[in-house]
């Protein structure tokens, strides 16, 4: 008996066996679905992704594109894939797509599901800015904010702007934008519109659409007009015109018009046919957004064939933070209708609220071989010539005047005497002189090898009332890069800012400053720290 319910057991288990693999999955599902760049190189610029909505696989194109060789990636639950009754193998089939085509997923049990294939074509018109602008907020050169509208793929604008280097602000239906294959955002990149600028919109797709951005530059310098009273010629460095000024600010700027004086100004410079002016207005007032004054300086720019050299100066300067920095302006001047070309505005140099503000017992000095001021003195140790361009003596009476003059001057050469001390640099001349101050100033002066310190002329230094000698503010750099007599620049960059064939008065009193090894370290970690921070924006 027993023998036979096992015989019977191993039977049902048998057959329990066979009717278990007769049993077939019946799952059938698409579950990703990619065209790859990678397979399909001359057709796709990015990988497509499709979207499995139910039963429908969409997904997008560029128009144009060519669909004649298509491979698709797919990920599948089931036996095998058709697609028109073709077995498709997962990156490497190729296919025609068109409309209407139907994939099917097979089941082990062979039941089959169907996909739709959608393919939307993206057209060049869905690819563009809705809005391009460039806004005064965040360009510092800009006066207003500028809207362009693109009606073609080429736009032109006219614009003025004190720097062609602007931020433009956008938006647009594109996933990415390019200039020149570098990634752009809105109201924050940077571009050169001094040519035209080339954007280009790209879908993730990899569809693409460019934009040329043209800027026509309008005059944006601003336009000075000088009338003197009775159209008298300015022939004099001492004597004042009554004029007129009037300022077309050129959009970039306020225009301005003020009763004026003018004479003109200048050493060497004064003797060139472009002669350099002095302004001195009625009554102290801002011009083209600089702090309040009375008095200013047209230079001339004649030996500059750049026409911006001593902007440059004047840059590195703000760079390394020097104090009382001038600020440069690119003008144009007319004098009693007569065009007389580029010139650059700048503040004159004297203690005022807005310019060097050391009024409460402080002392502005020039070095300057021309020696012509009538209050000054030569130091006695190194025979510096010294005029005193502040206090102004010529508004003391006598007495008071040359009393004033021997303590300046008494003042001077005890700092002079620390220097020429036996026991330098161990003198206690640093509790006189600023030696960071004298660095700084020495950077700009080699880089922009203004020799002029080894005469010396235009050599400014100032103190503040019980303050240290500070060198500064920098002024004159029509003589600088390596100007020389033949009257070109540029021609011996690697000539010692120091002379040594001559025995000049600056050339000994800056060596000496520069014998101290503690300046020279610290000019040597000064010019490292500018050539990281500053150089490659310079």
């Amino acid at each position: 008996m027993r023998k036979g319910i096992f015989s019977l057991f191993l039977v049902f288990a048998v057959l329990s066996s066979c009717v278990k693999d007769d049993i077939k999955s019946d799952k059938k599902e698409m579950l990703s679905f990619i065209l790859e760049e990678a397979n399909n190189q001359g057709s796709l610029y990015e990988d497509v992704n499709g979207v499995i909505e139910g039963t429908t696989i969409r997904i997008s194109l560029p128009e144009n594109t060519d669909v004649t060789q298509l491979v698709a990636s797919f990920e599948f639950l089931g036996e095998s894939v058709y697609l028109n009754g073709v077995e498709q193998l997962s990156g490497i089939t190729k296919n025609y797509y068109t409309q209407g085509h139907k994939y099917e997923v097979k089941a082990e049990n062979g039941s089959v599901l169907s996909y739709q294939l959608v393919v939307d074509y993206l057209l060049a018109s869905d690819l563009r800015f809705t809005s391009f602008s460039f806004k005064k907020e965040i360009n510092e050169g800009l006066s207003k904010d500028y809207e362009l509208n693109f009606l073609e793929d080429t736009l032109r604008i006219k614009m003025r702007s004190m720097s062609k280097t602007l931020i433009a602000s956008f938006e647009t239906t594109s996933k990415n934008i390019e200039v020149n294959s570098e990634a752009q955002i809105s109201s924050i990149t940077e571009n050169d519109f001094s040519q035209p600028v080339t954007y280009t919109l790209i879908y993730n797709e990899g569809f693409k659409k460019e934009y040329v951005i043209v800027v026509e530059w309008e005059n944006d310098l601003p336009q000075f007009y000088i009338q003197t009273e009775g159209a008298m010629p300015i022939v004099s460095k001492d004597d004042y015109l009554q004029a007129k000024l009037t300022i077309d600010g050129a959009g970039v700027y306020e225009d301005f018009e003020a009763d004026t004086e003018i004479k003109g100004r200048g050493n060497t410079t004064w003797g060139r046919p472009k002669k350099p002016y002095r302004i001195k207005l009625n009554k102290k007032a801002s011009i083209l957004g600089l702090k309040e004054a009375k008095n200013w300086v047209l230079l001339a720019n004649h030996f500059d064939e750049t026409l911006m050299l001593n902007a440059v100066a004047m840059k590195i300067g703000s760079q390394l933070e020097i104090e009382y920095v001038n600020h440069i302006i690119p003008v144009e001047l007319t004098v009693n209708g007569e065009f007389l070309g580029n010139y650059m505005l700048t503040e004159q140099i004297e203690v005022d609220d807005n310019r060097v503000d050391i009024k409460n017992g402080g002392q502005l000095l020039e070095m300057d071989t021309y020696f012509k001021d009538d209050w000054k003195f030569r130091s006695t140790a190194y025979n510096l010539p010294i005029e005193i361009k502040y206090p102004k003596l010529e508004n003391y009476n006598a007495s008071e005047a040359e009393q004033q003059l021997v303590q300046i001057k008494s003042e001077f050469e005890a700092f002079e005497d620390s220097l020429f001390s036996s026991s330098f640099p161990n003198s206690g001349y640093l509790d006189l002189f600023d030696q960071e101050a004298l660095v700084d100033y020495l950077i700009v002066y080699m880089l922009t090898a203004n020799g002029e310190l080894n005469h010396p002329k235009s050599t400014y230094l100032y103190k503040e009332k019980e303050g240290k000698y500070t060198m500064g503010p920098i002024w004159d750099f029509d003589w600088a890069f390596s100007f020389d007599e033949s009257r070109k620049h540029f021609m011996s960059p690697n000539e010692p800012l120091f002379w040594d064939n001559r025995n000049t008065l600056g050339t000994k009193f800056f060596r000496r400053l520069l014998s101290d090894p503690s300046t020279k370290q610290l000019l040597i970690e000064q010019w490292a720290d500018f050539k990281s921070t500053h150089l490659e924006d310079l």
